[in-house]
């Protein structure tokens, strides 16, 4: 922690499930950069790996920053990357919010018969 008590981006222990917090609040303070390189953090964490889904919620909370920053191809890879763990695991509920979010990206693109499917 820094002098403030606040936990820094460098600090090499922090969890999967801290960096997916520490980006939240990132994302929700505009830092979307800074969010993205927490949320890489956490699903390439080597200490502390991060279980399915976990890595299928960071996935679709990058693409949530990527939809944000208008990159709509980008956001729609990590939102597939997400459905195809949740697919893989059985996550019902994990499917449904990729498959929310996939229809949202195609939505802001007026994609209007993607959207329908």
């Amino acid at each position: 922690m820094n002098d403030s008590g606040r936990t820094t981006l460098e600090e090499n222990e922090l969890s999967p499930s801290r960096l997916l917090q520490i980006g939240l609040d990132l994302d929700t303070s505009g830092e979307w950069d800074k969010a993205l390189v927490c949320f890489e953090r956490a699903i390439q964490a080597d200490r502390h790996p991060c279980d399915a889904s976990l890595k299928a919620e960071i996935l679709r909370r990058m693409g949530h920053v990527w939809s944000k920053k208008g990159e709509w191809e980008k956001a729609r890879n990590r939102y597939e990357e997400s459905l195809a763990i949740c697919e893989e695991n059985g996550d019902d509920a994990g499917k449904a919010a990729a498959l929310c979010s996939i229809g949202t990206v195609h939505l802001e693109q007026g994609c209007w018969e993607k959207v329908r499917k």
